[in-house]
């Protein structure tokens, strides 16, 4: 395991906060690094609760470096918008400090705000020592439109699956697990079951685990067009209930417009479960077509449908899907994720 005396983490508060950026420092924590230091510099709440908690973080963080000589090197995980503007003021004091900067930038929107911000995201990460990013293309971009040297890729980490034998069970078990909002597909997956509801009844679970942003217009949705029947929202979950419905899943599915590496497929394919998803941000590095999964273009219901029939119909083609999901997985496990992240920070 990596010590951690000579290294700072910044990030979301891992106890509380929801999402990938949150789960991968979390799995860090508990996989890799023997003691583990974070500061954390964002919570939720309204904006000026977020405002202060940036602040305070920021204080602590400058009496952090000054009384301690023995941490060498900040590594500040970011996405965009208010995230990265967040994390440009620590990069900041990290460097008016001396200490070597890692930045590591997550999440899908991040082409998008480039095109928004593109000095301060060339001035930012131009000041840093080291920037990690989830896949190759990422890797690409970074260095070729941004123009940024020094580029690492550090694919996202999951953890250890917890397999179980499920009960037998007749229907065909479809997962979702992410973010409920437009831009993960959701609501194009709800739509599709709607339409064609009296097809799928009888024959199918959709199972959505997820939270935050659009989730009372999701609930509402479901109910205002009574498909309660094959749609089953569990809100966010974690521990035991996420082992549940991922030993439970025949087929895992995230129709996405715009992904960084989701850790949501890489937790399926650690269970040797088929994927559903969209070619876009790093996916098609995690997921091949035909191979372990079937990647459909974002917004086309006629493919989806046509995706989950395939493989609801197909037991065998499931299970061999499933099987390569799972050699793929090995990849993003502990052991393999601390040798990248030792590289790097050897590197410094």
């Amino acid at each position: 395991m990596i010590p951690s005396h000579q290294i700072l983490t910044v990030g979301p508060d891992i106890r509380r906060s929801k999402g990938g950026v949150a789960q991968c420092i979390s799995t860090y924590a508990k996989t890799i690094f023997s003691h583990f230091r974070l500061l954390t510099n964002s919570c939720d709440g309204n904006l000026l609760r977020k405002l202060s908690k940036a602040l305070t973080s920021l204080i602590s963080f400058y009496c952090l470096l000054a009384t301690d000589r023995r941490i060498r090197i900040v590594h500040i995980h970011t996405a965009s918008n208010n995230s990265f503007r967040r994390s440009a003021l620590f990069v900041n004091a990290a460097k008016l400090m001396h200490r070597r900067v890692i930045i590591h930038i997550h999440g899908g929107g991040f082409r998008e705000y480039y095109t928004k911000q593109k000095k301060l995201v060339f001035r930012i990460l131009s000041r840093c020592d080291a920037t990690i990013v989830l896949s190759q293309s990422w890797k690409d971009f970074v260095q070729g439109t941004i123009g940024v040297g020094n580029v690492y890729v550090v694919p996202n980490i999951i953890d250890y699956p917890v397999k179980k034998e499920p009960l037998p069970n007749d229907l065909f078990h479809l997962l979702f697990m992410g973010h409920i909002r437009k831009e993960k597909g959701v609501f194009d997956l709800l739509q599709l079951i709607n339409e064609n509801h009296e097809q799928l009844l009888g024959s199918i679970v959709l199972h959505i685990a997820g939270g935050l942003f659009d989730e009372q217009t999701l609930r509402k949705y479901i109910s205002d067009n009574h498909i309660q029947d094959i749609v089953h929202f569990h809100g966010w979950v974690t521990g035991d209930k996420k082992t549940e419905l991922l030993n439970l899943a025949d087929a895992f599915i995230l129709p996405s417009y715009a992904e960084g590496m989701p850790i949501s497929i890489l937790e399926a394919e650690s269970y040797g479960i088929p994927i559903i998803s969209t070619p876009v941000g790093g996916v098609p590095d995690i997921v091949t077509d035909g191979v372990n999964g079937i990647l459909i273009t974002p917004g086309d219901k006629k493919s989806m449908l046509a995706a989950i029939q395939r493989l609801m119909h197909d037991p065998v083609l499931c299970k061999k899907m499933g099987n390569e999901s799972l050699k793929k997985s090995l990849n993003y496990l502990p052991q393999q994720i601390e040798k990248a992240l030792i590289q790097v920070y050897s590197n410094l």
